[in-house]
């Protein structure tokens, strides 16, 4: 999140114009999914007319963070609504063969995923 944010502040509206490859809106066969997760892991239902995007920092092949994006004319609010540090939203194959290893790990509270 620490690189995301300032990413996002600079380079926003280049993001909705899917400028870069990492950055993109999820989705219709995966909404439902994030939906389910956002109810919970943050215990609240989503508002169904946010447009759900996958971010990550610098195009890097990284961190994504799943969030909704609005934009108000000029601006572009951004809420990020959790971290796939496992990239399990969209599964990348270098990922895969190590799936009973990542799930060992936690990044905070963040536990192994039960969908």
């Amino acid at each position: 999140m620490v690189e995301t944010i300032p990413f996002l502040k600079e380079h926003g509206m280049e993001i909705l114009q899917c400028k870069y490859q990492h950055c993109h809106v999820i989705g219709d066969d995966k909404t439902n999914l994030i939906t389910r997760i956002v109810k919970k892991i943050n215990k609240f239902d989503l508002d169904p007319e946010i447009t759900l995007w996958e971010i990550a920092a610098n195009n890097s092949g990284g961190v994504r963070v799943i969030c909704g994006i609005d934009k108000v004319g000029d601006h572009i609010y951004f809420y990020p609504l959790f971290i796939d540090i496992h990239h399990q939203i969209y599964p990348n194959n270098r990922f895969r063969g190590n799936y009973s290893k990542i799930c060992k790990y936690n990044i905070y509270d963040v536990k192994k995923p039960n969908y």
